[in-house]
């Protein structure tokens, strides 16, 4: 079993990496700034697990493509944690629908790309179909002072309206 982890040297990501590795996965770290798994990678590796590290900007949806490209060129995929999250102190007046900020662009965009990409390969897991959790945000529900606009994008993320039914992650947030 192999899952593909976003963020995967910092929060949620840092924990993440060795509690799969202990349950049996081989594990592609998805890192931001090279570097930052290392440590993640160290622990699945004495554990006897195979570990990739990949650098891709999740703003980017050309990154996000080559992220997925890459991880699913290294074999099978049976889950994928989108546990990225970019938040920018920034207001919500003077913003326009013209463009997206890199904050929307890491909080919604790249999950729901890294949830399109790998669906055909998390079909033929073993895991019934594979596995994803998107992992959200309590300032959804309470916004933090400077942080509204970027807490707004980790809401309810397993909520992607543009999926269909079948295609929705098994996860929480």
């Amino acid at each position: 079993m192999r899952a593909l982890i976003t963020s995967a040297g910092v929060r949620l990501g840092r924990a993440t990496g060795p509690s799969a590795a202990q349950a049996g996965f081989d594990l592609t770290l998805h890192v931001h700034r090279s570097g930052r798994a290392e440590a993640v990678a160290a622990e699945a590796r004495a554990l006897g697990r195979r570990v990739e590290i990949l650098q891709a900007d999740l703003s980017s949806a050309e990154d996000c493509a080559r992220l997925a490209a890459e991880a699913l060129a290294s074999g099978p995929l049976d889950a994928l944690v989108n546990n990225a999250a970019l938040y920018e102190r920034r207001a919500l007046a003077g913003d326009h629908l013209g463009g997206v900020g890199a904050d929307a662009a890491v909080n919604t965009r790249a999950p729901f790309l890294l949830i399109q990409a790998p669906r055909p390969a998390l079909a033929q897991s073993t895991l019934t179909g594979g596995a994803v959790v998107n992992i959200g945000d309590i300032g959804g529900e309470r916004p933090r002072a400077g942080l509204r606009r970027s807490t707004a994008f980790r809401r309810d993320p397993h909520a992607h309206p543009l999926l269909g039914r079948g295609a929705r992650p098994r996860g929480c947030g």
